[in-house]
């Protein structure tokens, strides 16, 4: 049986440098094509500046915690703690809500008789889906600890976001530069096959 690659094969006029082509793509270096039909022309992959675009405005960010006061730090934690906690409590009563539909669901259940004994399985994979997802998805302590969670001093608060604007730009230098390897790496890739075996002509 013929696969994705192999099945134009046969066809008239399919060449030896059709077939590398199309194989290629399977490889690393045509990745930006993996939702593209096999059948598809050849596009070289286009340089991607998403993690450049993101050092750049963690840089900024590094400038802004570097110069901040204490007075503006003191402004920026009232209203990020007011902030994590009216989402937090949001979460909570969310939470409390889809609780008391699923413990409501699993007392159906505890509550009914199956026809036969041949469904008493069934009954109990039931209550196994309930109480897995009360246990994962309805643990309030998470919030709970938010919530209680004192205001930290502006210098604390200014110190941690000193901390966390310089850890995002080393991360993003480091994404960056490996986006940029990557793309060399995959073009040269493609370049050589290009010298080794010519791109296909366009099918009229």
């Amino acid at each position: 049986m013929p696969t994705g690659y192999t099945y134009q094969v046969t066809e008239d006029n399919y060449s030896f440098e059709d077939f590398v082509w199309n194989c290629a793509k399977a490889f690393g270096a045509f990745i930006h094509m993996r939702d593209e039909p096999n059948s598809a022309k050849i596009i070289m992959p286009k340089e991607s500046f998403y993690y450049q675009d993101q050092l750049d405005e963690a840089r900024l960010e590094l400038e802004r915690a570097e110069s901040m006061t204490l007075d503006e730090a003191a402004l920026e934690r009232d209203a990020y703690y007011e902030k994590t906690k009216a989402s937090n409590k949001k979460a909570m009563e969310k939470q409390h809500e889809e609780f008391k539909k699923l413990h409501a669901m699993q007392l159906k259940v505890l509550s009914w008789e199956p026809p036969t004994d041949d469904h008493v399985e069934l009954r109990n994979f039931m209550l196994q889906q309930l109480e897995e997802t009360i246990k994962y998805d309805c643990d309030f302590s998470y919030y709970e600890k938010v919530l209680l969670e004192p205001k930290q001093s502006a210098q604390d608060w200014l110190d941690n976001y000193r901390i966390q604007a310089q850890r995002d730009v080393v991360r993003y230098a480091k994404n960056a530069q490996e986006e940029q390897d990557k793309y060399h790496e995959n073009i040269n890739w493609i370049n050589k096959l290009i010298d080794n075996v010519p791109l296909p002509g366009d099918k009229k």
